[in-house]
């Protein structure tokens, strides 16, 4: 139930390509670094990066001649289009919503990245497609929507969100209340009474710093 699940809509099956990069020292797993489904649609190539932007950041690379129109993504939750562009998911869980930024798109011409204007469409009820205004056909096209961060942080015990706030350097700060504790808090849960407060500070990439 808290999985977000993004389909590619008449696309052809195809084999993702992973790539992971393990850090000097670690054991275990490397952690992902990008997934590319190569050729999803006709001369349509999707990759996922991580992103210090957002959560993950989806390039579509568009070969010559092939119709961007084809990209079409089916979520299994409810999607809005906002004012400024981007794209509202709503969490499946009903928990909170994801946020797409607006798209942006470009070609690499003649030594120069040179912006064509593209924007989400909801083409049906859970779809989303891409509109592409005028570009040179005859040359790759990059488009590029990153998803925002999002994060689950508490106990198995009951926990609330009162109150967020973002100062000017991107840190968000959340205060609520909880029955018990969990992590590192810098001052453990009290276990006295019913509630204790919590305070907890992200950086503008979703890293938890404190609680």
């Amino acid at each position: 139930g808290h999985a977000l699940i993004e389909e590619f809509v008449g696309a052809r099956p195809v084999q993702p390509q992973a790539a992971a990069a393990q850090p000097a020292g670690s054991t275990g797993a490397p952690p992902l670094q990008s997934v590319t489904y190569p050729d999803l649609w006709d001369g349509i190539t999707v990759s996922y990066t991580t992103s210090a932007a957002g959560l993950a950041m989806s390039t579509y690379r568009v070969e010559p001649r092939a119709d961007p129109n084809r990209i079409r993504l089916r979520y299994n939750t409810d999607v809005a289009l906002q004012p400024d562009g981007s794209l509202r998911v709503q969490h499946p869980a009903a928990k909170g919503y994801f946020t797409l930024s607006a798209p942006k798109a470009w070609q690499e011409l003649g030594g120069r990245r040179v912006p064509v204007p593209v924007a989400f469409t909801r083409p049906e009820e859970r779809v989303v497609g891409l509109a592409v205004g005028a570009y040179d056909d005859t040359q790759p096209l990059l488009i590029d929507p990153t998803y925002a961060w999002h994060t689950f942080q508490g106990s198995s015990a009951n926990d609330n969100g009162y109150a967020i706030a973002v100062d000017d350097d991107g840190n968000v700060y959340v205060t609520g209340a909880s029955d018990t504790g969990w992590g590192a808090p810098l001052h453990p849960h009290s276990g006295e009474g019913a509630t204790d407060l919590v305070v907890m500070k992200f950086d503008r990439t979703g890293a938890l710093q404190w609680h």
